[in-house]
């Protein structure tokens, strides 16, 4: 039970990103805007794991910088970078396919087989993303290859980036590793900003602000704290399942925040996957 409370928590509070970028990046280029969350959420928990004395050695703040640039730089760098190519509906079906990517790399790179009960879930999860997703893909046309091609990246991206955090950064303590983390992305991402983007299209807005706060505190810290206390505590199988539950959850806030379309196939996409949390779970 407590498997499947973490997983709907996660699920429920990385959805909502999409939905509050939306308001920040209309008063910031995408990049930057970017670079300000991580810096800020890495500096704060940072700040929070020196006041806790935790502190760790060179080797493991360049592998969790490392791992940073993957989970959090490449993956959301060219996935923010895919939507101005392609409808968010196509990156999303993407990005959407790494639990079964996590949990295929997982099995070539460290040797985790999932077992049968994990592979049906997959399956089921696989099969709500689709009808999910499938339609609105179709429907949003064509688009661009370059759009297509960063999506894959991400998606690329955040699948290496998850089976190599389980190799190499679950004995991290916890707030640290997703300090370092979230500074090494945002680090490396100001010459990419800087070098792409108009610094100087920033406008200081309440709705800027609130947008990074919520994306900060609530999806940077709280957020991937549960991500990395399910990849600690359970296999990669049943941490990856709740993923599948994001692009169904993040078009349920578009919709309430933004006024954007919601289809009868959203709902009907969660029934299959919220079972594939409840079979993954099952004790």
């Amino acid at each position: 039970m407590q498997g499947f409370a973490l997983a709907g928590a996660a699920a429920l509070i990385w959805s909502s990103a999409f939905a509050a970028a939306k308001f920040g990046i209309a008063d910031c280029p995408p990049l930057l805007f970017l670079v300000i969350r991580f810096v800020s959420a890495g500096s704060i928990m940072l700040a929070w794991a020196a006041a806790r004395g935790i502190s760790t050695g060179r080797r493991e703040v360049a592998v969790l910088a490392g791992l940073g640039l993957l989970n959090f730089g490449a993956y959301l760098g060219f996935s923010t970078v895919a939507l101005a190519f392609v409808p968010s509906a196509v990156v999303a079906a993407i990005v959407g396919v790494n639990p079964v990517l996590s949990v295929a790399a997982a099995a070539v790179l460290l040797g985790e087989t999932p077992s049968r009960r994990a592979i049906a879930a997959l399956g089921l999860g696989v099969a709500g993303l689709a009808i999910v997703m499938l339609p609105r893909a179709v429907a949003s046309g064509g688009g661009d290859a370059v759009g297509y091609a960063l999506a894959v990246f991400g998606l690329i991206s955040l699948s290496l980036g998850t089976v190599l955090f389980r190799r190499y950064g679950t004995r991290a303590e916890p707030v640290l590793a997703n300090a370092v983390q979230s500074l090494g992305a945002g680090l490396a991402l100001v010459p990419v900003s800087a070098a792409l983007e108009n610094w100087g299209a920033i406008r200081a807005t309440a709705t800027l602000v609130a947008s990074q706060a919520w994306l900060v505190g609530g999806v940077s810290i709280a957020g991937y704290l549960i991500w990395f206390r399910m990849l600690r505590s359970g296999s990669l199988a049943a941490a990856a399942v709740a993923q599948f539950a994001v692009p169904p959850l993040g078009l349920a806030y578009g919709a309430l925040l933004h006024g954007e379309t919601l289809a009868v196939t959203d709902l009907l996409g969660l029934v299959p996957i919220l079972g594939a949390l409840a079979l993954i779970n099952r004790k």
